[in-house]
């Protein structure tokens, strides 16, 4: 059976929206005590008075806040966009990534933008709609098109930090921008988004995170 402490610890850090709203000293405690009473109660089985219940989200919050990463820690030293891409996913098989590596070898050379990436059932292809040019002899599960690209470079010492990632994705939900796709290197950070996202998550990653 959990205590009241046990019981909030749960609730809050099964929710990422209470953790952040914690984090950043965004609620009313005495309000959030009252939201979450039949759920604590619920969940230690017993009658519980608000007051424990505010007592313990106010220690909480003093000890997230002082562990949770915070945006203005993090810098990016560049950023770039590239538009007009078109995104494939297809279903991963031998015929699919030969095909895909043939596509791979029309780029090569050319400065135009593609990026595979490979998960354990799909491959996602992005590249530049400019090229006039799909995959011979497959077809793909999802295909986006009017995609931009925003790419982040940031210092090595980030990749040791807990939260730098999800910071920036933080940043870009509370704007409700929807990510199409993600990927990463050791260094760098590329966000997929709609055309008309464009310039919201563009000046929203460089009004948050850049250096100047």
């Amino acid at each position: 059976m959990l205590n009241i402490s046990g019981a909030i610890n749960e609730i809050v850090n099964k929710n990422s929206t209470l953790l952040w709203g914690l984090s950043n000293r965004l609620f009313n405690l005495s309000q959030l005590s009252r939201f979450i009473h039949p759920l604590i109660e619920s969940r230690t089985k017993k009658s519980v008075q608000p007051t424990a219940i505010l007592m313990n989200l106010s220690r909480l919050q003093r000890r997230v806040s002082k562990t949770s990463p915070k945006k203005n820690q993090f810098k990016i030293e560049d950023i770039t966009t590239r538009s007009n891409l078109t995104i494939l996913t297809f279903e991963k098989n031998k015929l699919i990534k030969e095909k895909i590596n043939e596509f791979y070898k029309i780029f090569e050379g050319k400065n135009e933008y593609i990026c595979i990436t490979e998960g354990t059932s799909e491959i996602t292809l992005v590249f530049d709609a400019k090229s006039r040019q799909l995959p011979n002899g497959i077809k793909p599960k999802k295909e986006y098109n009017n995609i931009s690209a925003i790419g982040l470079r940031f210092s090595e010492k980030y990749v040791n930090i807990p939260g730098f990632i999800y910071t920036v994705v933080q940043e870009l939900a509370l704007q409700n921008i929807n990510i199409i796709e993600i990927c990463s290197t050791y260094t760098e950070l590329i966000v997929y988004v709609t055309k008309e996202n464009t310039r919201l998550t563009f000046n929203t990653i460089f009004d948050q995170f850049s250096e100047c």
